[in-house]
């Protein structure tokens, strides 16, 4: 009687051993557990009779501790995988904390709730009718995707506008390849095997979605497309720009209405003298009928660059120093140093950064003021003196001595002393020393 009481008991621990180890084999399905199993008590049992030493009838006084005998249930469990070349058992999951799951409650009522707010909606035949149709646009959706993805790419690394079609070679590449990806993808090619990939898909779209609308919109407001060699475009749209600037939008008769000189709407930089014999003068001050200078730039527009007619570049004029140290911008011409330079020298010119107590930028040490180009080498009209009209019988004449003046002289003179347009002198490029006037 007290061997079979034994025996139960030890069928009793090895069962529930058994049933441990099924547990942690559950994830590998019924069928492929029961074979990983099959005799698995029976098994058990012989080993734990094999370890007793006492006879039959004394099984009954002994401790049936499996778990130290066979180890741990999910480690012997692991053993029957390996040796069955089946994988590991995928980790236990965290439990859910209270507040998650709280959320996921309420977020899972609130869609059911909304769910049947549409519900009279979505279930008409109308509805599923638009759905089909949504569904058919996907691949236009593929297809916008991809392009707005390589728009951003092209305003992120290359300073490009957005274009419906680039008209750079790399930028066609790229909108191509772009939208041949994006493709892929939604037809679950090229897609790698990473847990982690479809959310940066997913996030993607999403952002791509938000993006096309702006995008489109700035497309159809004519953005500045795209040229191979932007930079080379970009100066020369600079300084064109910056040259149209210099147009006043003041009205004829209305006065000019700012500083500096004006012709026919146009601000002037400089001013270029020739004498009566059309020959350049250097150094003329020039001053209005109330004594004070005229000056091309500003006292506000001494830090401007200025672009120079038939000259690359952008310059800063200088104007000329007395001998007292004082600036005069009304000496001409005015000489300028490129604006490239000005402000890279030593630190006590002040530099090249406006409100350091400089009244213009200076330049730095070594770097002279030139002389710009002259817009003729000899002036195209000259003016004739007193004697030489009186000489030519200009008292048989009823007009004034001095309407000569400005007349095209090689309408009179076959030889002439007009010039080809473009020629132009040398540039001197000294600096003019004057003494300090009154006026200023």
């Amino acid at each position: 009687m007290s061997t079979t009481t034994s025996t139960d008991t030890l069928s009793a621990h090895v069962r529930g051993y058994a049933q441990a180890v099924r547990l942690h084999l559950e994830d590998l399905g019924p069928d492929v557990a029961d074979d990983l199993t099959d005799g698995l008590e029976a098994d058990l049992t012989e080993a734990v009779l094999d370890d007793v030493e006492a006879p039959a009838d004394a099984v009954g006084t002994q401790v049936f501790d499996l778990t130290a005998r066979f180890g741990p249930a999910d480690e012997y469990a692991a053993e029957l995988r390996a040796a069955a070349g089946l994988p590991s058992a995928a980790p236990a999951r965290r439990p859910i904390p209270a507040a998650a799951r709280a959320i996921g409650e309420a977020w899972t009522v609130a869609s059911d709730r909304w769910r049947a707010t549409w519900r009279p909606l979505t279930s008409t035949p109308g509805w599923a009718a638009a759905v089909e149709f949504v569904r058919s646009l996907v691949p236009a959706w593929w297809i916008l995707r991809g392009w707005v993805v390589a728009q951003v790419l092209l305003v992120s690394f290359t300073p490009a506008g957005i274009v419906l079609w680039p008209e750079s070679t790399h930028g066609r590449v790229l909108v191509v390849a772009a939208i041949v990806v994006s493709i892929q993808w939604g037809r679950g090619k090229w897609v790698p095997r990473w847990a982690w990939f479809p959310r940066v898909v997913a996030v993607a779209s999403v952002a791509a979605g938000l993006l096309a609308i702006p995008m489109m919109t700035q497309v159809e407001a004519g953005a500045r497309p795209v040229v191979a060699d932007y930079y080379t475009g970009f100066d020369a749209g600079w300084a064109e720009g910056f040259s149209n600037a210099q147009v006043s939008t003041v009205n004829a008769g209305d006065g000019a209405g700012t500083d500096g000189v004006w012709v026919d709407g146009v601000q002037v930089s400089n001013i270029f003298a020739y004498d009566a014999a059309g020959d350049p003068i250097r150094d003329v001050q020039l001053f209005d009928d109330r004594g004070r200078p005229i000056r091309t730039i500003g006292a506000g527009a001494t830090w401007d660059t200025w672009s120079v007619p038939d000259v690359p570049g952008s310059w800063s004029f200088q104007p000329a120093l007395a001998s007292d140290g004082r600036t005069r911008w009304n000496v001409y011409p005015l000489s300028a140093v490129p604006a490239d330079q000005v402000g890279l020298g030593d630190d006590e010119v002040g530099g090249y950064s406006e409100g350091e107590g400089t009244e213009y930028p200076l330049p730095p040490t070594g770097v002279q003021p030139q002389e710009l180009p002259w817009p003729f080498l000899k002036a195209p009209t000259a003016i004739e003196d007193d004697d030489a009209v009186a000489g030519s019988g200009a008292e048989e004449s009823d007009e004034p001595a001095h309407e000569g003046l400005g007349h095209d002289r090689s309408a009179n003179d076959p030889a002439g002393d007009t010039v080809r347009p473009g020629d132009r002198p040398a540039s001197g490029g000294v600096e003019p020393t004057l003494e300090a006037t009154e006026a200023d």
